[in-house]
């Protein structure tokens, strides 16, 4: 072999070997290496929670009794407005509301359901507090407001007073949290989905959703 043509293999042989994985990781290593992003100057990850509310017509109940007349005109809101929207004293008529027995929540529902006009609400359960929060949500994301069953001595959002049979209004939700309508007053308020689970449970888990 003459010593031009052994020359020519031996440039062949370093060439390949270049590109090989020691050829590789000297380009590399020539390369500019890539820029590092700081925590500081990555962009902040927001973190956000779904959310709802509905409009609703509140009013506080007009006599000590009227609770759940005041919340059922406040539910029809959302299906009825003006003078088609009845008021709490012919509510309260249509429900055959006592000062001695209050509302029972069948009558509640019933009225919702003939003044709507159409079969949208009914008795519902919860087995947890994550189970009625989503039958919580599912109906205000329908624009149905939740009609429940607690003790005034022990709603979601306080304990304490006396012992008597209230109706409250969820009218709306935020992650975990829902936001609750007292028609005693007339306020508004927010609790965990377990606070207001044990609320409910303490009354015996009467809600209405739709």
């Amino acid at each position: 072999m003459s010593r031009s043509r052994r020359t020519a293999i031996g440039v062949a042989v370093l060439s390949a070997a270049l590109v090989g994985p020691l050829g590789a990781a000297a380009q590399a290593s020539a390369a500019p290496a890539p820029a590092k992003v700081s925590a500081a100057s990555a962009p902040a990850q927001v973190q956000i929670q779904a959310g709802k509310q509905l409009s609703i017509k509140r009013q506080m109940q007009q006599r000590d009794w009227w609770c759940v007349p005041a919340v059922v005109r406040a539910m029809l809101s959302m299906h009825r407005s003006g003078s088609r929207l009845p008021t709490q004293s012919q509510l309260a008529g249509h429900m055959h509301t006592t000062k001695k027995n209050g509302t029972t929540s069948r009558a509640a529902l019933q009225t919702l359901n003939q003044v709507a006009g159409r079969h949208i609400y009914d008795f519902n359960t919860a087995g947890s507090s994550s189970r009625l929060l989503s039958e919580i949500k599912a109906s205000i994301n329908r624009k149905h407001g939740v009609y429940a069953s607690v003790w005034s001595n022990h709603t979601p959002w306080q304990k304490g007073g006396s012992k008597e049979g209230h109706a409250i209004l969820a009218y709306g939700y935020s992650g975990n949290t829902i936001f609750w309508w007292d028609p005693a007053d007339n306020s508004n308020h927010k609790a965990s989905a377990a606070a207001s689970y044990s609320a409910l449970k303490a009354r015996g888990m009467t809600f209405v959703t739709g």
